[in-house]
């Protein structure tokens, strides 16, 4: 219990916002897909419109977001960009999300 109160006191009110901040900015379905689909492989923006059948507006919001917060990056190769995780170890924490809903039986 003591640990707990140490971790509150070390942890600042301005990193307590950007933890909000960036769980924030993951908080939307079609984040989360794009985010699997790109631990899997790069893509184009071409085909994460196919893959994920979502409008060509709305999945280049999204991707502007991800790639604003530095989550995602690009690669261009020729006339092509490509897109993949800047950080692939963010699924891991979409996994233990994941895995504590099980736990708190909140999947349907």
């Amino acid at each position: 219990m003591r640990e707990n109160k140490n971790l509150q006191k070390e942890i600042s009110d301005e990193k307590l916002q950007s933890i909000a901040d960036i769980l924030n900015s993951l908080a939307h379905p079609l984040r989360l897909k794009i985010i699997l689909h790109l631990y899997e492989r790069p893509s184009s923006v071409s085909e994460m419109l196919y893959i994920l059948n979502v409008r060509q507006p709305n999945l280049s919001q999204h991707l502007t977001l991800l790639k604003r917060l530095k989550i995602l990056k690009t690669k261009r190769q020729g006339r092509m960009i490509y897109y993949s995780l800047n950080y692939p170890e963010i699924r891991d924490y979409i996994l233990s999300i994941l895995e504590l809903l099980n736990k708190l039986r909140l999947i349907v």
